[in-house]
């Protein structure tokens, strides 16, 4: 934790970091462990425990790490203003791990199927009309390139024609009638292999006999301190709001005992209240303040439309626009994501630049700032994040996503306080998600939504939080 604090831009694990900090070779016991593993086919659970290398493998585990402990950079990351919340974080997540999901075995395996029989249709259908498999990318990028010129836009390392996911969507919405048809099949065959792959594959092997998940908490996953779930990778599962079809996923996830239900709670738009209180922007703060539904305020605004719905397509636009602006991205980028064209967003963050003055030049303010501490800055917690050389422009939404997980650790922190530490069942995104005794569900749905609350800022950030519910889906 302390090596991930202080240069949370490089490997923190015992090995790596005493070949970096305390001398090139400092691993060598491990690449001669390995080297007998392989020489006499043994594993960890095969190796004499009286091998000579073994032995000697052991013991300069406790020596490195006693000399790493020692190291300026290890007391570096120990003085930092975050330490005690990782610590603290590390505590609950190590709970949260040991006691785990409850996953329903059954749903999963008929979901496995489901979706596996839907891609193979697909890959049929798309084998009968186009003459090739979905699965061969350099063919599909030929076709793309022969049949919907200039729709490719991207290349991959070897410069070959990207077929990726925003490349598809991108001819899906621009193509014309066979090449659209044809991006919206890839991209479906993708999407229900990845389901039953990525997520209902994996709740029935990684589960145990009691149907009981214990997933890996990565507590300081990214450079920026945000968490991250493993084993399975649930933090690559989309929010409801962004896509609501990983409801399916979520049904697979049930009450940890007999008895529960669970509960959901989650932050509302974490990530702009947090960039309008970063730029000190009156008007943004106030519109959060004025409005029960932000975007649709900022549509009006933008577009000098007072009559404007919360249906009218310009709310979506507005909405990509709004978060890829605060990611860093360009005209073009932010186009691409919205499916519209380049000089609609340019009069769109003309708009918004009138709007919203200082939230418009919050990016130049960390970019200028990572600049000039050779690529670093830090969040309001006093947490240091690395951006890339040349990628100065990510520095906003480091600090942001930054900010947003200090924000979530220390509700977990409280959660924990509170005596709900051995009912939280997984942190994901900015949200939690509880296991709780049905008779209880109120009182406990009253207090994660207090706890989470948060006051630190000129915007508070409030959790919204749903009914009970018998699967993580029906509480979101």
């Amino acid at each position: 934790i302390a090596l991930r604090l202080s240069q949370p831009n490089m490997q923190a694990g015992l090995k790596p970091a005493s070949d970096r900090l305390i001398g090139p070779g400092a691993s060598g016991s491990q690449q001669d462990l390995h080297e007998a593993f392989r020489k006499n086919d043994w594993d960890w659970d095969s190796v004499p425990i009286d091998f000579p290398t073994y032995i000697f493998y052991a013991g300069m585990d406790v020596v490195l790490t006693s000399r790493l402990f020692e190291h300026p950079t290890v007391q570096r990351g120990i003085t930092s203003p975050v330490y005690e919340l990782e610590m603290q974080v590390r505590a609950v997540a190590n709970l949260m791990e040991r006691n785990g999901m409850r996953i329903d075995r059954d749903y999963s395996v008929r979901m496995s199927h489901r979706l596996r029989a839907e891609a193979d249709a697909l890959r049929t259908e798309v084998s009968d009309e186009y003459g090739f498999s979905p699965g061969s990318t350099s063919i599909l990028g030929r076709w793309f390139l022969e049949n919907a010129p200039g729709l490719l836009k991207k290349t991959t390392d070897s410069g070959a024609p990207s077929t990726d996911k925003e490349a598809l969507e991108y001819i899906e919405s621009f193509g014309d009638e066979r090449a659209s048809r044809l991006a919206r099949k890839v991209l479906r065959v993708r999407r229900t292999e990845k389901l039953a792959s990525s997520y209902f594959d994996n709740f029935v092997t990684l589960s145990d006999a009691s149907d009981i998940l214990h997933a890996d908490i990565e507590t300081l996953a990214a450079r920026t301190g945000r968490m991250s779930i493993r084993k399975p990778g649930l933090q690559t599962l989309p929010r409801v709001s962004s896509d609501p079809e990983t409801r399916v996923v979520r049904n697979a996830v049930i009450p940890r005992e007999e008895g529960h239900v669970l509960l959901s709670a989650d932050y509302s738009q974490i990530e702009l209240r947090l960039a309008a209180s970063l730029s000190d922007d009156v008007a943004m703060m106030q519109a959060f303040r004025d409005s029960d539904d932000f975007f649709t305020t900022l549509m009006r605004e933008i577009y000098r439309d007072p009559t404007a719905q919360r249906s009218d397509p310009r709310r979506a636009t507005t909405k990509t626009a709004m978060y890829a602006l605060t990611y860093g991205a360009g005209p073009a980028k932010i186009a691409l994501s919205a499916g519209v064209p380049v000089e609609q967003v340019k009069e769109l963050l003309t708009g918004l630049s009138t709007a919203y003055p200082e939230y418009s030049v919050l990016g130049r303010r960390y970019e200028r700032e990572a600049r000039d501490n050779d690529g670093w800055v830090t969040n309001p917690y006093g947490r240091r994040i690395y951006v890339d050389e040349g990628k100065e422009y990510a520095a906003t939404n480091a600090v942001i996503q930054s900010a947003a997980a200090d924000i979530m650790k220390q509700a977990i922190v409280r959660l924990g306080h509170a005596g709900l530490d051995n009912m939280m069942v997984i942190p994901i995104h900015d949200e939690i998600l509880v296991s709780c005794p049905a008779e209880d569900a109120d009182e406990v749905q009253h207090l994660v939504v207090e706890m989470m609350c948060d006051s630190t800022f000129p915007l508070d950030f409030t959790a919204e939080s749903g009914d009970p519910g018998m699967t993580w889906s029906d509480c979101k």
